[in-house]
């Protein structure tokens, strides 16, 4: 019972917050941006289940409708952080000692940064906006992915049925597309998954 029970109540909250994302008005008829300053700084009661803030907003509606332009942040800023380090670490595995050495001490000089503050000279530089915003915070993500990636890549590039498939006489293009891109992109979906949740 309790197998069924936790899966459940985990599937249960996934397509709450995604009406919530989606339909925040199926969710609750109150307004995120409506002010009463007569309201302001309410407990949580029956009618403000949250409370609200201190200028009379109720925090629950502030809440679910935020849970859209969250899911979409966190969604697309882990798709562009694992995209980008996918090429990255992909790159330097097959690009050569060379690429492989300037890529590696690149994505080395921005682990150097706290997450936060990459994102945030990111965002200075692209400037303000939801998607810049976005942008930013993939970016930031990018040199642990790009890590992750490589270091797949390189045990992939020595593994038997690569080894074969070059014996075989598979063009190296082919090799790359068909077997080491899938075998190295395929556990970094694990780890976005995780990210999602992060941003």
């Amino acid at each position: 019972m309790t197998r069924v029970l936790g899966p459940l109540l985990a599937g249960l909250a996934l397509v709450a917050i995604a009406v919530a994302a989606i339909r925040p008005e199926l969710v609750t008829g109150l307004s995120p941006v409506d002010t009463d300053v007569l309201d302001a700084l309410r407990p949580p009661g029956h009618q403000h289940l949250f409370g609200t803030d201190e200028l009379g907003r109720d925090v629950f509606a502030r809440t679910v409708y935020a849970a859209g332009a969250s899911l979409a942040i966190g969604l697309g800023a882990t798709a562009v952080g694992a995209l980008t380090g996918a090429v990255v670490g992909v790159a330097a595995t097959l690009g050569g000692r060379a690429v492989d050495l300037v890529l590696m001490r690149v994505v080395d000089a921005l682990l150097a940064f706290p997450e936060l503050l990459l994102a945030l000279l990111v965002a200075a530089v692209i400037g303000p906006g939801t998607v810049n915003a976005l942008l930013a915070i993939g970016l930031a993500t990018m040199p642990h992915y790009a890590r992750v990636v490589r270091s797949r890549a390189l045990v992939v590039r020595r593994s038997d049925f690569v080894e074969a498939a070059r014996v075989l006489g598979v063009p190296w293009p082919l090799v790359v597309l068909r077997h080491i891109v899938p075998n190295t992109v395929g556990p970094l979906s694990v780890l976005a998954t995780l990210g999602v949740a992060r941003r």
